[in-house]
């Protein structure tokens, strides 16, 4: 993954971009989860999901696709924190076919 944006607006949103590339003719789908393990008072952690499913092109070359998160119920991010960003592939029949992950300051 290239980077991951805080996006102020309301919803408050995490975009990922990341570079892919799969075989020529496969259909994959991109799957990310946004992690803020340090929480104030030890609280639980916030989350933040999203993906793509349809529109990504396989032909072997390398390509850029950027991936909306939302947070979900309860979790807060901030320009500034520290998340650990995990993008994974996902084949047609559900199974993960390869995963990165990286930590980021937004």
């Amino acid at each position: 993954m290239d980077k991951a944006i805080f996006k102020k607006h309301q919803p408050r949103v995490i975009v990922v971009e990341v570079s892919y590339s799969c075989d020529p003719g496969a259909h994959i789908s991109l799957r990310s989860q946004i992690t803020r393990p340090k929480t104030h008072r030890g609280g639980r952690p916030a989350t933040a999901t999203g993906g793509v499913r349809n529109g990504l092109t396989c032909d072997a070359a390398t390509h850029v696709t950027r991936l909306t998160t939302h947070a979900t119920p309860g979790s807060h991010f901030a320009k500034g924190n520290t998340v650990k960003v995990v993008v994974e592939s996902v084949g047609t029949d559900g199974r993960g076919l390869a995963d990165a992950e990286k930590y980021v300051r937004l």
